[in-house]
């Protein structure tokens, strides 16, 4: 399972799956985006940075909590 197809799949489990389909999309194009923009040391901290989103409960997902604040922090740093 790819970084993006786990972030669908969390999406979709705390949401719905029309919602969950449209992130994998929108994860996808994004990652192409970050590829071509800024290399593959931003993809590789992109795809930690949504591994992470992708292991959290809903109430953390979809609440505003601070979470993943290391893997957004070196995203961050890295694009």
């Amino acid at each position: 399972m790819t970084a993006c197809e786990a972030y669908g799949a969390i999406v979709t489990y705390c949401y719905d799956p029309v919602s969950g389909a449209q992130a994998e999309m929108y994860c996808d194009q994004y990652q192409m985006y970050l590829s071509m923009m800024y290399g593959p040391a931003c993809v590789m901290a992109f795809e930690d940075f949504v591994v992470c989103l992708s292991t959290l409960t809903c109430p953390e997902f979809m609440g505003g909590m601070a979470v993943c604040v290391a893997e957004e922090a070196a995203f961050a740093a890295a694009c």
